[in-house]
């Protein structure tokens, strides 16, 4: 997992695997930035082979944990 992008709206993730690559776009700064931690922002794929709203969703959730330990 690679941090492509952030700003003040969004954040960017790629993904590697053995098949290929992905990129994930969240407004999860947007609610940080109002105070709204405990807000879940919205996924959505921005690149890569379309992948299912659950996997994306699974995704995510990895990515907010090994966000949120650092």
């Amino acid at each position: 997992m690679e941090q492509l992008y952030i700003d003040e709206r969004f954040e960017r993730y790629k993904i590697t695997a053995r098949n290929g690559d992905i990129v994930l776009e969240s407004n999860r700064p947007l609610f940080r930035g109002k105070g709204l931690k405990h807000r879940p922002g919205t996924w959505t794929q921005i690149d890569g082979k379309p992948l299912s709203t659950h996997a994306i969703e699974l995704i995510a959730e990895e990515i907010q944990k090994h966000v949120e330990k650092k």
